[in-house]
């Protein structure tokens, strides 16, 4: 296994894939560095640099799927794996070495990119408003969710030889995850009632004002069916829990519940992990 895991950081500090990851989540770090800076000159607002974490955590899932997507399949097309399997390696001793690297490259690019969060936009956009609690429970979460998102596309990509389809079908299920993830918010916070609005009548030239609350068609009553598929699906979603837990400006103390997105994490994990060694396994590798 130390050698398998040790092979696999060879490997990955020569990776190309790996290294314009970094490179282009530690831009996109500055970028948002610059825009804060920006921002607080031309307004003199006091910020806090709460908000940058969040915006970075969430756009991850794209860079760490084209990257565990290219590593892995780099893997089938240079027979690295049939070469592994010779030297007489186990089928699952090489699946869990790739699941341990997989994890640390994502952790690896989110690291680098808190670094230059927290090492710039201290000094440079404002300390964090958080406290110290709700700012390590937000990471541990943050991380926690990434390393159950690694799972799912390692399982994945460890399914799919073809390096090309692996990194369409990773961006694919990302998508789809981001999107169904997003609109479950959206229809779970969309309130019961809409506020009376103002309009401009154009014939008169007069204000109307409507006063009246609106009953909202879309909002999903408490305990409903699809109110419970909505949350479970946002609560399991490792996208679901950074947008949930990861935005540390939403947070006023440390989650009470904070110990049930980790046990879904971690229960994705296990049962990827699980099925993608049973599944490798019985893959017959040319």
């Amino acid at each position: 296994m130390n050698k398998l895991i040790h092979a696999n950081f060879s490997r990955l500090w020569k990776s190309k894939i790996f290294w314009i990851g970094l490179i282009l989540t530690n831009l996109l770090a500055i970028w948002i560095l610059a825009d804060r800076i920006h921002f607080k000159m031309i307004s003199g607002y006091q910020l806090s640099s709460d908000d940058m974490i969040f915006s970075g955590t969430i756009t991850l899932p794209f860079v760490a799927a084209v990257v565990i997507s290219i590593f892995i399949g780099t893997e089938y097309s240079d027979g690295t794996i049939r070469n592994k399997l010779i030297a007489g390696h186990s089928r699952h001793s090489i699946y869990f070495a790739n699941l341990i690297t997989s994890t640390a490259a994502v952790f690896i690019i989110y690291t680098s990119y808190l670094l230059i969060i927290v090492c710039a936009g201290i000094p440079l956009v404002g300390n964090f408003a958080a406290p110290i609690k709700i700012l390590l429970a937000n990471f541990i979460i943050n991380f926690v969710a990434l390393a159950s998102l690694s799972a799912i596309l390692l399982l994945l990509c460890m399914l799919i030889p073809s390096k090309s389809i692996a990194a369409v079908s990773s961006l694919i299920l990302v998508l789809i995850v981001f999107f169904s993830t997003m609109i479950s918010v959206q229809r779970l916070e969309a309130p019961e009632y809409y506020e009376g609005y103002t309009w401009l009548d154009e014939e008169s030239g007069m204000i109307e004002q409507d006063e009246e609350p609106h009953k909202n068609l879309s909002y999903l009553p408490e305990g409903s069916l699809k109110r419970k598929i909505l949350e479970t699906w946002v609560n399991i979603s490792p996208i679901g829990q950074i947008y949930q837990y990861g935005n540390i400006q939403s947070q006023t103390s440390v989650p009470k519940d904070l110990p049930k997105p980790l046990l879904y994490s971690f229960g994705i994990i296990t049962v990827t992990l699980i099925f993608g060694i049973i599944q490798f396994r019985r893959q017959n590798l040319k």
